[in-house]
This record gives C-alpha cells, sequence and structure tokens, in this order.
C-alpha cells in the first residue's frame, strides 16, 4: 500500500493569508494530486500557477507579490531552471516572486507533515475497505469526499482550510522556450532570490523575514546580517552574463 500511495505526486503548498473577513491569519494546506511523478521545476512552475489561480479566484485575494519559503533542492527551487522562473514571474503569474530556501539538514516543515497526514488516511481507509484506490483520480475522488477536506463556513470564517486539486498527466509543460541559461555564479550560497524583471534577479546571502522585508516597504532590520542585495542579468548559453541596474520594487501585497 505504501508503495502505491507513492507511486503518484502529492505535493501540499502551505499558504499563509490574511483571513478575509477579520484580522486573523488564514492557513490554507493546498494539496495537489497527479499522476505525473517527475518532480522538476516546471512542476513547481505549474502547481505555483494553479495555486495562485485558487487563490485569486476562490478566496478572492489580490496578490502583487508571493513569497514562498523551500528547501535548496536544485531539480526544483535552486538552479538556473527555476531562477528563469522567477525572472519571469511578472509575465507568468502577474506577480512579482520571492524565494527564501531554508539551511541544510533543517528537517521537516509543515508541507511534510500534510503530506504524512494526507498518505496514512488514505492507507488507513483502504486497509478497512472504504476506499478502492487504484489510481491518482481515485484518490484524489476519495479525498475531495473525506474529511480531510476542509472548506470555508457559508458563514463566518475559519483559519484553518484544506483543499485537494487534480492536475492531470499532461498538464505540466515541459518545453517552455527561453527557460535554458547558464547557471548563475555562487548559487548554492544565496538563500533569498527575487524576480527584478524578465532575464533578471536580484539575490542576498541570507534571508529576513522582518517587516520590511515581509511588505516591502522601509529598510531591512537585520541588513548587516543578511548582507545587501546584489542583482544578476540572466544570459542564454554561450552568452556572457551582463551587469544590470535593478528597478525599484513598488508597494505590494504579499501571500506566504
Amino acid at each position: 500500500l505504501s508503495f502505491l500511495i507513492h507511486a503518484y505526486l502529492i505535493l501540499v503548498v502551505h499558504v499563509y493569508f490574511r483571513c478575509p473577513e477579520c484580522p486573523a491569519k488564514t492557513t490554507e494546506s493546498l494539496i495537489l494530486v497527479s499522476p505525473d511523478v517527475k518532480h522538476d521545476h516546471h512542476a513547481v512552475q505549474h502547481f505555483t500557477t494553479v495555486a495562485m489561480e485558487h487563490l485569486r479566484q476562490k478566496r478572492g485575494l489580490t496578490i502583487d507579490h508571493f513569497i514562498q519559503w523551500t528547501d535548496g533542492c536544485a531539480a526544483q527551487y535552486k538552479s538556473k531552471g527555476p531562477f528563469a522562473d522567477i525572472s519571469n514571474a511578472l509575465s507568468d503569474l502577474d506577480s512579482t516572486l520571492e524565494r527564501n530556501f531554508f539551511g541544510s539538514r533543517h528537517g521537516k516543515g509543515p508541507s511534510d507533515g500534510e503530506a504524512a497526514v494526507v498518505k496514512n488516511h488514505t492507507m488507513t481507509a483502504i486497509k478497512a475497505g472504504a476506499a478502492v484506490v487504484s489510481s491518482a483520480e481515485d484518490m484524489y475522488s476519495y479525498l475531495i469526499g473525506s474529511v480531510l477536506n476542509k472548506q470555508p463556513p457559508e458563514e463566518g470564517c475559519t483559519h484553518s482550510l484544506r483543499t485537494f486539486l487534480w492536475i492531470p498527466d499532461g498538464a505540466i509543460q515541459r518545453d517552455r522556450p527561453g527557460r535554458k541559461l547558464e547557471t548563475v555564479k555562487g548559487t548554492r550560497s544565496f538563500h533569498t532570490v527575487k524576480c527584478v524583471q524578465q532575464g533578471a534577479i536580484m539575490t542576498r546571502h541570507l534571508a529576513c523575514a522582518c517587516d520590511a522585508c515581509l511588505t516591502g516597504v522601509g529598510s531591512c532590520l537585520n541588513r548587516d546580517l543578511v548582507g545587501p542585495w546584489t542583482c544578476h542579468a540572466l544570459s542564454q548559453p554561450g552568452r556572457h552574463q551582463q551587469p544590470h541596474q535593478a528597478i525599484p520594487a513598488a508597494k505590494r501585497s504579499h501571500v506566504h
């Protein structure tokens, strides 16, 4: 049973945003189920797009700036391919994007816990004869009808949500022009990357979550510790990277 569950892709996007009904913070776990088990930056980009569409259309959020916290996996988050996606965030996502990386061997986070809950619940249902799961689509159908599916009430508000989203096979585009770039020197030392405009990113040695860094207003309280922002022009293979002048960022509405 464990092998069967792991044969499907279950990816968790843990989102924090202000409740539309009150000032409290809302946490929503977006759990994407797919028969496509290739874990690469193309999949991450598609999942990010689906997550933002959900938040805008179903939760009524206005998103101008999206802040992510991830590990440093090169295939998915931290290499030239993901950096190309970050630089194209305005055209791809209609939002700027900032990605912060945890340090090596950081341990498990809330997304890992959510994935474990979903897998254990499904395996328990299969063993008890309450569910028959022979495909990724079977698993998705079971989960959206289970007690794990937590949606907002018709009246009032709730601050803990869990939503299941289906990603069909073939939905993830992997032949995307302009995403093959030269490696950015010093990639492994970056712990924050954000978009400037197409073909340019800014990086910083360490991540920071002070109010100024989260809201984009004011100066970083820990600038002496985290280091200055450095701008990088991304180049196509065989072309020398040229320096780039950053464009000042406007005040943004942030989602984490």
